[in-house]
């Protein structure tokens, strides 16, 4: 059981960004750390056309096999083979699509992933599509906490959207948000794993101590910004056990 479980990791982990995905005038880094051999977290970054890459993290309810098998069967859905259907394309001839908007991806998986008292699972989802032509970003957040900007000059700010998690209410609707990022801005997309980590007195990470790790880190390259914040929550938690899968997505406006 143990070597098959570690075998389902390591597929899981090769459905990951293989390695940084940047694309002109934008760079990503990203860190996943289940909290037991399989996650219920997932993330990728995906080249959607000419001008538009698209990039998510959502996060299964529940651990271990259960929420795993979902967070693959997610990501195969929302990053499939270029030859293969897509939940982010709509043909409307032949060779020709459109785009989905975020808001229509999410009403999409809420159909497609209900929730059914065989199988009590629901996901939370930040899913975003950057323009390149325009650095302009169309994202829902549906239940997601919500994600971090860190201007060039400024202090970081979190952007939090309501919205209800996938799978929970049939007829819900999720409500899209436009941010426009200038060239040295950042973001920070991560799981609730990060600041729900407690340390031995049961204390949570918290969003004051994540803002204050972007911004003490925000001088620093995007990649060593990213471990200066994973390095902190680890430190926060010690040598507690991992009570929940960490995701993090950063993205720097390059240009």
């Amino acid at each position: 059981m143990r070597e098959d479980l570690e075998a389902a990791a390591s597929v899981q982990e090769s459905l990951l960004p293989a390695a940084s995905p940047d694309r002109p005038g934008v760079s990503f880094a990203w860190t996943f750390k289940p909290c037991e051999e399989l996650a219920g977290d997932i993330l990728d970054v995906l080249q959607l056309d000419e001008d538009r890459v698209g990039f998510y993290v959502l996060d299964v309810s529940g651990h271990g096999v259960v929420a795993a098998l979902l967070s693959v069967t997610l990501n195969r859905v929302l990053s499939p083979e270029p030859s293969l259907p897509s939940v982010l394309k709509q043909h409307i001839g032949h060779s020709r699509y459109r785009l989905l908007t975020p808001s229509e991806v999410a009403t999409l998986l809420n159909r497609q992933f209900p929730f059914q008292p065989a199988r009590p699972q629901y996901f939370t989802l930040l899913f975003r599509i950057l323009n390149l032509r325009t650095n302009e970003f169309r994202y829902v957040s549906a239940g997601h906490p919500g994600p971090v900007q860190q201007s060039r000059g400024g202090e970081p700010v979190i952007h939090e959207t309501p919205g209800f998690p996938i799978g929970l209410i049939p007829e819900a609707r999720w409500e899209e948000q436009v941010l426009g990022l200038n060239p040295g801005d950042r973001l920070y997309l991560y799981s609730d794993g990060v600041t729900e980590s407690v340390n031995r007195q049961g204390e949570e990470f918290g969003k004051e101590r994540l803002v204050r790790a972007i911004s003490q880190s925000k001088t620093k390259p995007l990649k060593e910004s990213l471990s200066f914040l994973s390095s902190s929550v680890e430190k926060w938690r010690g040598e507690g056990r991992i009570e929940d899968d960490i995701s993090i997505l950063a993205v720097e406006m390059t240009q």
